[in-house]
Parts: C-alpha cells; structure tokens; sequence
C-alpha cells in the first residue's frame, strides 16, 4: 500500500533525527521523490503517534491535509486537536475506540469518519494505518487518509435505489443486453410466483403466455435492438402455477456510458383487477361517501325507472323528503364527526325499515329521500319510517347518546298526471318545508303550492 512506501521515508527522516549526521545524495534523492509522491497522491500520508504518557501527535503530515480538511500541516503536526476537534461529534467515539483497538491488538486501523472541513463543511474521510511499537513502548501508525465523500453519496443513492427497488408494489425486472434476466424484485415473485434466483439467467420469453410469446415479445425485442429503446403496452404473462396474468408492460434500454453496460428495465402493473377497479370508480360515482347510500345522481336513476315502469303498470309510488330535526345542535355541541355517525346510523335504520325494492338515498348535508313503490295509499309507512329515528344513538368519541327526528314530505306520482323526477323531489321538499316550519316529526302530503 502507498503509506509503506512513505514509511520507508519517514523512518529514514527518523534515522537522520536521532544521530544527527547529514543525508547522502542518494537519500536527499530519496526523499525529493517522496516529497513529490507525498504531495501529488490523492490522499494525505501521515504518521499519528501516541507515547507511553499518552500525548498524541502527528509527528508528520503530507501538505494535501488542507485540501482535504481546510487544516495546514503545521497546524495539524503542532497540535493533533486541531484534527480531532473537527471530526463529527457522532463520530468521535467511533474513532477514538478505532485508535484505541488497534493500540490493543497492533492491528491495522481502519475507519470511515465525517469531518467539518473548514470551507466545504461536512466531508466523509476514510483513514487507514498501521501500528507499531518502539521499546520506549510509544506506538507509531504509518497510514494513509483520503475523501470518500463522493464514494459515500454513491453508495447512499445505490443503496436508496435497492431500497426502492425492494418495496415498489409494480413487478421491476433487470435484464442484461443479452436479455438474460439479471434480477426481479420481490412484487414480481409475489405476482408471478418465480423467485429472482429461479429466473436469474433466463430470457423473459418463458415469463409470457403463449399468446403473446412471439408476437408481442419480439415486438419488445425489435423495440429495444433496433428502434426507440423503449416499448409500453398490454401483455398477458404466465404465472408459475400456469395461470394467466394481464400486465401493463414498460421497457427501456438504459446504457451507462462510464461503465459501457446496458440494462434492459421492466416495470410490470397487474391489471388483471381492472375491471373492478373499474366498479370502484362507478360506485364512487354514484354512492354517497359517508353513508354508503345512493347519491342524487343513481336516485335520478332510479326516479327515471320508476316513472317508466309506473307509466306502464299505471301503479302508484311515493318520493319523500325527509329533513332531520335537532340535527344542527349535535354538530355544534359534539362535532362534525358526532354528526357523520348520526347520518350513518339514520342511513342503516332506514334501510332496515324498508323494502328491498325501495330506494333511500342521501343528497345532500341531513337530506335523505325514499322511493316507496307500489304505493298501496296506506300512509302507515310514514309512520313507521318516523319511528324508525326513534331511539338514542350512541356516539363513540364523547360517549354520549343523542336523539334526532325528522320531517316527512311526501309526493305522489300518478300515472294520470306525470311528472318528472325534480318536480317530484320539489314537490315533496316543499311539503317537508312545510312540515319543519310546523314543529316538525310529521309528514304531509303535497297538495299544491300552498300545501295545508
């Protein structure tokens, strides 16, 4: 290693120190080429001594130590602290301990340590030396000290990118230019059901289905040899177990230009569960969020399904507006969260009260509709969907119990005179109106513009 060559020349500094007598030509010639080596290596060649009193010191230090540390040399030889005060705080320990083990066992120190440089702040140093010991029992470590700050912020990037490659939930494949696959992260074991070690050296070819094995494949090849380096699209691959698996597929060639290598990079999305993320996206469309119950748009739906089928049976059916009453003082005195489990709660009790034909659908803040079909003109129905918010309703967070009624307005639709879904969710709001403006906890029906 390059700090034995400097050993030889600082043990003959060493030589000259004790007997005093003067250099040769052959050794001044010596030591002007270690001179030159010491100030043109990248790294710093030092000698760290300790004596048998403990006082540490550099007896030498090559001129690079200021480039490295902001420190001069004779600063550093004067006094050792002028080093060791600027190493991180987090890191004193460790390099002390380093010092002390290798004084220990004579063994080679090695340590990788953070140091505030003067100018450049925070720089990563790696420092290596060996140890010996005089008969005085002083001990003397010839080592050698450079910057890895770059090596460190490579290795941090390289290891957040395996990190990143270990938990991305899409399936990533690496393969070589030869496309022999080189590794897959562990989405793609769970999604294929193949171990990385399993396919290590194999061509993606028998990860596909044979649907897709030599047209879309050689597509993808064709991509990456010979046209844009890159490919995206819909393919169907094989899972170990023989079962098919719908995947959106992107490939790129990537070449590093420093080391002459090419990778070829897939990311594959399972897609095989479109269609019900599909689902998903609909019932969110048409489902209230809070309550789970139709929202304004299907209760249109529904509304416009109703008047059809009335129109061809001629029966009769009833759209309600129900408005809650007290509900505004639940929100004011226990929240808005209070208030979100009382909708739920009115939200199930409805439900079980009716029918499954019927409809109950929130529109909007304490607004619930119901579509009552086969409307048999027994008004016992409102009866009982009124009592049906009887009852307290136990809230989680403050442990209380709360009450809420409700006012009913009820529209009619008749074969004879039709309407269409918002007159009739006019009608009934104006008839709940009405109701709420009376005391509420009853219904009425709409009669007119001037509902009784």
């Amino acid at each position: 290693m390059v700090w034995l060559l400097a050993l030889v020349a600082l043990a003959a500094l060493a030589i000259y120190g004790l007997n005093g007598r003067r250099l040769t030509d052959t050794e001044r010639d010596r030591y002007a080429r270690f001179e030159e080596f010491a100030r043109n290596v990248p790294g710093v060649l030092y000698q760290f001594r300790i004596d048998p009193q403990g006082t540490m010191g550099f007896p030498f230090v090559s001129e690079r130590i200021e480039s490295l540390t902001g420190c001069t040399a004779g600063a550093v030889m004067a006094d050792a602290e002028v080093i060791f005060s600027r190493i991180h705080g987090d890191d004193r320990a460790a390099v002390f301990k380093a010092i002390e083990d290798s004084k220990e066992a004579l063994e080679t120190f090695e340590v990788t340590f953070r140091l505030e440089h003067v100018k450049h702040g925070t720089r990563w140093l790696e420092a290596s030396s060996t140890p010996s010991r005089s008969d005085d029992g002083t001990l003397t470590w010839h080592g050698y000290l450079e910057d890895v700050t770059e090596e460190r912020a490579t290795q941090d990037r390289l290891e957040q990118a395996d990190k990143v490659f270990e938990v991305m939930r899409e399936g990533i494949l690496i393969a070589d230019e030869s496309h022999q696959i080189v590794r897959i992260n562990p989405a793609l074991e769970r999604m294929l059901g193949y171990s990385s070690e399993e396919l290590r050296g194999k061509t993606p070819a028998m990860l596909y289905s044979s649907r897709d094995r030599d047209a879309a494949y050689q597509d993808i090849l064709n991509a990456l040899d010979a046209g844009a380096g890159r490919w995206q699209g819909d393919v169907q691959m094989q899972r170990r177990d023989g079962s098919a698996i719908d995947i959106d597929c992107f490939v790129a060639r990537i070449r590093n230009e420093a080391m002459g290598t090419v990778r070829h990079i897939s990311v594959l999305h399972d897609i095989s569960e479109r269609p019900s993320y599909q689902q998903r996206l609909e019932r969110l469309a048409s489902f209230d969020v809070l309550t789970g119950l139709p929202n304004r748009r299907l209760l249109s739906d529904r509304l416009d399904q109703a008047i059809a089928q009335s129109q061809r049976t001629g029966e009769v059916f009833a759209v309600c507006m129900l408005d809650l009453d007290d509900f505004k003082p639940v929100n004011d005195r226990f929240g808005h969260e209070a208030g979100d489990q009382v909708l739920k709660a009115v939200g199930e009790r409805l439900g079980d009260t009716l029918r499954g034909e019927d409809t109950v659908a929130r529109v909007g803040g304490d607004e619930f509709v119901i579509v009552i079909r086969h409307y048999k003109r027994d008004p016992v129905v409102f009866d009982r969907i009124l009592n049906a918010l009887a009852g307290p309703i136990e809230l989680d967070a403050s442990q209380a119990t709360v009450e809420v009624r409700g006012s009913l307005g009820v529209s009619l639709f008749e074969p004879t005179t039709p309407l269409n879904g918002d007159q009739l969710l006019r009608q009934a709001d104006q008839a709940a109106y009405r109701v709420k403006s009376r005391g509420g906890h009853d219904y009425l029906f709409f009669s007119g513009p001037d509902t009784k």
